[in-house]
């Protein structure tokens, strides 16, 4: 037996038109992807998968392969960034910098995940076909 890890993200939707335009080639977070194989990107206000692009009335398949983890800690910002694909504005709203002292002393988490985005999955059973 194998376990399969795929985890759901919810975004916005403009970022998720940058992973299907293929202007975001990372996924950037501040909690560990725990050895996710693949994750699945949500609308946030409803949890629901994405409209097809192509025929928007349709919902597809929005399960990514998920590449290796990768931390790094918040002096790293700039390079995240860049990875992200995110303007600064955007990084700065999603990823607040703690600053140093302050990580320290509240317990903030002061690290970031990156993982890069592979193909997407047009099925589950087509996770599991790739596993035999």
């Amino acid at each position: 037996m194998k376990t399969t890890t795929i985890i759901t993200a919810k975004i916005k939707p403009y970022i998720y038109d940058m992973i299907v335009h293929g202007q975001k080639q990372f996924e950037v977070r501040n909690e560990s992807f725990c050895d996710a194989a693949f994750i699945r990107y949500v609308e946030p206000e409803s949890g629901r998968e994405f409209p097809d692009p192509v025929c928007p009335c349709t919902r597809r398949s929005s399960i990514y392969r998920l590449g290796p983890e990768y931390d790094f800690d918040r002096s790293s910002d700039g390079f995240v960034q860049a990875l992200s694909g995110l303007s600064e504005a955007a990084f700065a709203e999603m990823f607040p910098n703690p600053g140093h002292f302050f990580a320290a002393y509240t317990g903030s988490i002061n690290t970031l995940y990156a993982a890069p985005i592979g193909a997407r999955i047009s099925t589950l059973p087509q996770i599991f076909e790739e596993e035999q």
